[in-house]
């Protein structure tokens, strides 16, 4: 089976699939872009969902009610993950430079102060959960006004997904972030458009979308294989956020030598 760093970007395959996930893409509000070779995670997605479909894994997973676990999990996977792929070479194609736009200070200043303060109270609370703390320190790392919206709205789904554990550090957690996070996110990111052109501030947004269908369709399908192969399972079925340039990046650079700078996630 190919891995990630083998698999070839179908076009055919990737419009159908973004026009198959329209509805569910809607059901998303916009993020920033993740801080991750977008065409590589759309791959690893890719890869995930082929592996759901090898008979030993097929099995265990018929075996989780319906209602808990669509059985057609794997292909939900695959269809984000080229809907994903889709979105984001478009925005590639579209992508006409950096804009020039500014933060509002206002808008900095408590945005900064929020993921502060949820970064404290999360890395607290989660220190135990090794995805969450791997999560975290990639938040922490962050810089940049694209990366702190992106970094809100990680800290808000991270807050959703672990709201009871969170809800025990006592006067320090607000259940309110989680909301505020979204909506900083969001403004950061309409700031930093003002300006940009139609259809790269709409490729872009599709692709922030389609990117959170993909990490949640998998993750929701992750979490059952975790409790069915408890001792493996993190290591066996891992988070997209795990994934590292390989062959991929590696002819990217090798093409950037050669030709110039080439965009990342290209």
């Amino acid at each position: 089976m190919p891995t990630s760093d083998e698999i070839l970007y179908d076009h055919r395959t990737a419009e159908r699939a973004f026009e198959q996930t329209r509805t569910e893409r809607a059901a998303y509000a916009v993020a920033s872009l993740p801080r991750l070779d977008v065409a590589l995670a759309s791959a690893f997605f890719v890869e995930q969902a082929r592996r759901l479909r090898a008979p030993e894994v097929a099995r265990e997973l018929a075996k989780i009610h319906p209602d808990l676990l669509p059985p057609d999990a794997a292909d939900r996977i695959e269809t984000s993950a080229w809907a994903l792929w889709f979105a984001h070479t478009t925005w590639l194609a579209e992508s006409s430079g950096k804009t020039s736009a500014k933060l509002r200070v206002t808008t900095l200043q408590a945005a900064t102060e929020l993921k502060r303060r949820m970064t404290k109270v999360a890395t607290f609370v989660l220190d135990d959960d090794p995805t969450a703390a791997a999560e975290l320190a990639a938040i922490a790392s962050g810089v940049g006004h694209a990366d702190l919206a992106s970094d809100l709205a990680r800290l808000a789904r991270l807050y959703a997904r672990h709201a009871d554990d969170l809800a025990s550090a006592g006067p320090r957690y607000r259940a309110a972030d989680a909301r505020r996070a979204r909506e900083l996110s969001a403004a950061i990111l309409a700031e930093l458009g003002e300006g940009d052109p139609d259809g790269e501030t709409t490729w872009r947004n599709e692709t922030s979308r389609a990117f959170q269908l993909a990490e949640e369709t998998w993750d929701r399908t992750r979490a059952f294989l975790h409790a069915i192969d408890f001792e493996h399972g993190e290591e066996r079925y891992p988070s997209v956020w795990s994934i590292r340039p390989g062959r991929r990046a590696e002819r990217r650079s090798e093409d950037a030598d050669d030709d110039g700078e080439t965009p990342s996630g290209a």
